[in-house]
């Protein structure tokens, strides 16, 4: 191998190609600062909920059948779910798990995000879909800046539980007119169909 001889021509090319590399670096910056201005987070923001503890709040209107977020969280088996979120352990309910189907669910307190502070109403503005194993909130109807997110939990339990034990366990505190006093389904609407 042998060196490189470095002449003046050498070194006056090599100096013009160092003052290109700053611009190009400039311009790479910029690219990617305005992508960061454009990410989802800056659609929404996290704040104090009227229902709940925190909540999400859009920072702009949203259209109806719009995608607003992913419910993201460790992937986890029923059993691990059920161990995880034991209704014995504890007076309040209050878990961030997500059934996505008869063996797997979601647990956004462990690698979850911004989704898992999205409240429960009785007469949601957004509705959750499992779509190849990934959970999607869509708005249901046009939602104005600033409105608190909601969507319906109806929380799947086993047949043991009474309507009046499920209001008990999991109340709900939406106000709406509609309310059926919990945020577990009730009903014929307790028959989950994976």
């Amino acid at each position: 191998m042998t060196a490189k001889k470095i002449t003046k021509k050498s070194k006056k090319t090599a100096a013009k190609k160092a003052a290109l590399k700053p611009k190009t670096a400039v311009k790479t910056a910029v690219k990617k600062t305005a992508a960061k201005k454009i990410s989802t987070k800056s659609l929404w923001r996290v704040g104090k909920s009227t229902v709940h503890g925190r909540g999400i709040f859009p920072t702009a209107d949203i259209a109806r059948g719009e995608r607003i977020i992913e419910y993201k969280g460790e992937r986890i088996s029923n059993t691990e779910a059920d161990r995880r979120g034991d209704d014995a352990a504890g007076d309040a309910h209050h878990t961030f798990l997500f059934a996505i189907s008869e063996k797997v669910v979601l647990d956004a307190s462990r690698f979850g995000n911004e989704a898992r502070f999205i409240n429960h109403c009785c007469s949601p503005n957004c509705e959750a879909e499992v779509k190849r194993g990934r959970v999607y909130i869509y708005a249901k109807r046009k939602i104005p800046a600033n409105a608190e997110l909601f969507y319906d939990y109806s929380y799947v339990t086993d047949d043991s539980y009474s309507d009046a034990e499920l209001r008990r366990l999991y109340p709900c505190r939406c106000g709406s007119p509609k309310c059926r006093k919990t945020i577990a389904a009730v009903g014929k609407a307790r028959q989950q169909s994976w």
